[in-house]
């Protein structure tokens, strides 16, 4: 016989002795639970009706809980809680600002950086008032997030001010500093300040040091002296006090006004000992698995609202892009956000089902997963979050659908609407995501060094208004290895950035094949299109309005196919950016302010080494060393390495025998150095995969006349070339090594042999070392349609009108008569885009209007 199945009622005015029947409820979450664990049945349903439930701690569901419903009783909204009410409010001396007590926030028991009045969100005191001020940190040394190890915690821990910018008396226990890293920020607070010098020691350490990546941009929170208008307020650590200025006319102590206290609501945890694994050159921590124990399987969370919750300002979790525990190294979160948990947490659980939530004003995630396969997120409604909206690391077969996400990163800038890790085989369909400081939808195979399979399905999703804080990101982004993802019916537009660099569709460093067909793009600040260091990705079939700055770019890729796209520009021509990095067919180009353009000549930069599995560097094939023309810029120095770390990651330092050529050649004063190393193939290893496979490696060193001490250094590998740079006084470059003379310069004034480790010893006076990164820099002109398609380049492709319905509406629907249908091209696919229901612009699968 099937046992019966039990169900538990819960009710705001019940009691936990009660029988749990809809006419004797209990009062809590946890004591129903406890009663279903009683029981031992199996698929129990806890059913909550409508009211407020504010919680002491966090809902915990375990294995025992396996096959558990929690859902709100029909046509009823129950509210999880887990905010305080604030009472007992008080003038201070001044008249202008009150307060109230907020116990256990002077010890560090309570913290919180949201504050809400009769429910709406009030802001943090602020310095600056709005934007950001500059700070006078810099750091121009050699430095790839992507590939080498942190700099130095002292490096990272200090930051120098401008005049005028903070106090001298400045509270340590209540500032929080925000330091802005372009696609990332840092938030943490000073452990020391020296107000004579104007300078700050940071606790913990920032993501990155402050003034990498050319970025000097900061601002203080929850300081008295940001007070500067009604409606702010700040939490006083030192006092245990929150100090409030009212709005005109608000009555504090008649107004609901409250303040989170737990950091999460529902924790689904499965048992197990979780085994961490440290990512590519030892950058972060990775759970792989779970050893021992149990998953959580098929729990339900239905039709509930989960309300406020808080996050510390910094979670001491790990490394970059870790977020768990189990990392020695503690630094401030940045990257992802991924540090925080979520109003809702899952780790270790499979085939569980999150169905018609609200979850709001979370302080961390709305919802986060870790290790979670076969999970589902369905019609839910996920907004006011501090960082992502819904956060995954490690899953399979998941599925994020028709949700709406929005308004996320309002207390971390780097957040996400959708945002996974390490995923394979899910599907993120039909949600309406908008209003993130960051990118859109994101997917980003963490673990480099041993990618999983990724095989996901990002479809007929609307993402707009993104990118509202951050740069270098776009409304869909990936990065490294997503090999059999579909990018297909999505609706991209409002990418700004802070500084406008956002772009659309963003296929970034490491990620192959992808193919992103019927998707459309428009109202993009950079790029609509921006593949950077990926390789054989397919875009077709899609609707690509160009970007006010940029039109599509190919930076850094190979093995690319685009192919039976429109590409439209509006505000300006088009203009593809490195073009040769993919294979063009069959395309339709149209802007009435000039014609398509190819630019070869666009500087393609890209991090060395590359991950494992590329076979080679895919840099343009030259006949002869090219004429570097460009300079380099101050962003560019993030991205080098010096000369002897190549060396070492390379391989090249353990290959015995093997010799340099140096050539060396006075010109204007300037002097010219090409140094070909020389090798039988395979060479330079990366990881266990073969970056070159060739017979040798060539650099070229050039000074700039423009800039004293600008070294530019490029690399080539049998005819493909790259550019790179350092600084140096060029009088002072010399090889401290034994040399030898040989015939046949070629027109060089000098040729040499050099051992091979003269090359990492290259110090020489003023101790040199040049740093580089990999890229190309090649002849500054661009090529017309005809000329594109003189060289074999999209030899059907055209530029006329494509006949838009209505693209000023929005409307990028075509007529029938569009020119586009004799170049194969596909209407964009019938379906609602984004959450259903919502009422978005359907895209029509016929030819008529």
């Amino acid at each position: 016989m099937t046992p019966r199945k039990l169900t538990i009622h819960v009710a705001p005015g019940g009691c936990d002795n009660a029988e749990g029947t809809e006419a004797d409820p209990l009062a809590t979450p946890a004591a129903a639970v406890t009663v279903c664990r009683r029981a031992g049945t199996g698929g129990c349903t806890i059913v909550l009706h409508g009211g407020r439930y504010e919680l002491d701690e966090p809902l915990r569901l375990d294995p025992r809980d396996s096959g558990l419903t929690l859902a709100a009783a029909p046509g009823e909204s129950p509210v999880l809680s887990g905010g305080r009410v604030l009472t007992g409010w008080e003038p201070e001396p001044d008249g202008r600002l009150w307060s109230a007590p907020a116990p256990g926030t002077e010890t560090g028991a309570w913290d919180f950086r949201q504050l809400y009045v009769e429910g709406e969100a009030r802001p943090n005191a602020r310095l600056p008032e709005t934007g950001t001020w500059r700070h006078a940190t810099t750091f121009h040394e050699p430095y790839d997030p992507c590939f080498d190890p942190l700099p130095s915690e002292e490096k990272r821990s200090r930051l120098a001010y401008g005049q005028n910018q903070l106090p001298p008396d400045l509270s340590l226990k209540n500032a929080e500093f925000v330091i802005l890293h372009a696609w990332d920020d840092s938030h943490t607070q000073a452990a020391a300040h020296d107000p004579d010098t104007r300078t700050l020691r940071l606790d913990p350490p920032c993501t990155y040091p402050p003034g990498c990546f050319n970025v000097q941009e900061y601002y203080v929170l929850n300081l008295r002296e940001g007070m500067t208008k009604p409606g702010q307020w700040y939490l006083d650590r030192e006092c245990g006090r929150v100090v409030y200025w009212p709005l005109p006319g608000e009555d504090l102590n008649r107004s609901l006004i409250e303040a989170p206290y737990l950091t999460s609501l529902v924790r689904i945890e499965g048992s197990g000992t979780p085994v961490w694994e440290h990512n590519v050159k030892g950058q972060g921590v990775l759970v792989t698995r779970f050893e021992g124990g149990r998953p959580v399987v098929d729990v339900t969370l239905r039709g509930l609202t989960l309300d406020l919750t808080t996050t510390a300002l910094v979670e001491k979790a790990g490394r970059v892009g870790s977020g768990y525990p189990g990392s020695e190294e503690q630094s401030s979160p940045g990257v992802w956000s991924e540090f925080f948990t979520g109003a809702v947490m899952l780790q270790h659980a499979r085939a569980c089902r999150l169905s018609g939530l609200i979850v709001r004003r979370s302080g961390g995630q709305g919802v986060k997963l870790v290790h979670t396969d076969d999970m589902t997120i369905e019609q839910c409604e996920i907004t006011h979050c501090g960082a992502n909206g819904i956060a995954s690391n490690f899953g399979a077969r998941n599925a994020v659908v028709n949700n709406r996400v929005l308004h996320v990163g309002e207390l971390r800038n780097f957040a996400v609407g959708i945002h996974g890790i390490n995923w394979s085989r899910g599907r993120i369909a039909h949600n309406e995501v908008s209003d993130c400081t960051y990118c859109g939808i994101t997917l980003s195979n963490g673990n480099r060094a041993k990618p999983l399979p990724a095989e996901n399905a990002v479809e007929y999703n609307h993402v707009w208004n993104v990118m509202n804080a951050l740069d270098d990101g776009g409304c869909i982004y990936f990065s490294w290895s997503q090999r059999g993802t579909v990018v297909r019916g999505n609706i991209l537009h409002g990418s700004h950035g802070r500084t406008s660099l956002a772009n659309g569709l963003y296929l970034d460093i490491g990620v192959d094949g992808v193919t992103c067909e019927g998707n459309l793009v428009y109202d993009i600040d950079e790029a609509s299109l921006h593949v950077h260091m990926a390789r054989n990705n397919v875009l077709r079939n899609n609707v690509f309005v160009c970007g006010r700055k940029r039109g599509i770019s190919f930076a850094g890729s190979s093995g690319c196919v685009f192919e039976r796209n429109i590409v439209v520009g509006t505000e300006r021509d088009i203009q593809f950016l490195n073009p040769d990095g993919a294979r063009f067919n069959s395309n339709l180009y149209w802007s009435a302010v000039g014609p398509p353009r190819f630019a070869r000549s666009a500087t393609n930069y890209g991090s060395q080494p590359f991950a494992t599995g590329y076979a080679r560097a895919s840099f343009l094939v030259l006949d002869a060393a090219p004429e570097i023309s460009a300079s380099p810029r101050p962003e560019d120095w993030s991205r080098a390495m010096t000369v002897d770390r190549f060396v070492r990651s390379s391989g090249a330092e353990a290959a015995a025998e093997h010799r340099i050529e140096a050539r060396f050649l006075r010109q204007d004063a300037l002097l010219h150095v090409h140094i070909r190393i020389e090798r039988p193939p395979p060479a330079f290893h990366c990881g266990g995969g073969t970056l070159w496979n060739h017979e040798h490696t060539e650099l070229f060193l050039k000074p700039f006349a423009e800039g004293p001490g600008m070294v530019q250094l490029g690399v080539a590998s049998d005819g493909e070339c790259a550019a790179c740079w350092s600084v140096s006084e060029p009088p002072a470059f010399r090889w401290h090594a034994a040399v030898h003379p040989l015939a046949g310069d070629q027109g060089w004034d000098t040729t040499f042999r050099v051992p091979l480790d003269a090359l990492a010893a290259a110090c020489g006076e003023g101790a040199l070392n040049p740093a580089f990164v990999i890229g190309c820099t090649v002849e500054n002109r661009a090529l017309t349609l005809a000329e594109w398609q003189g060289q074999g380049r999209d030899p059907d492709g055209m530029a006329a009108d494509p006949l838009f319905v209505d693209p000023a509406a929005g409307d990028f629907r075509v007529c029938p008569e569009s020119p586009a249908f004799k170049l194969g091209f596909v209407p964009l696919t019938k379906t609602t885009q984004g959450a259903v229901g919502h009422g978005f612009l359907p895209l029509s699968n016929t030819s008529s209007v």
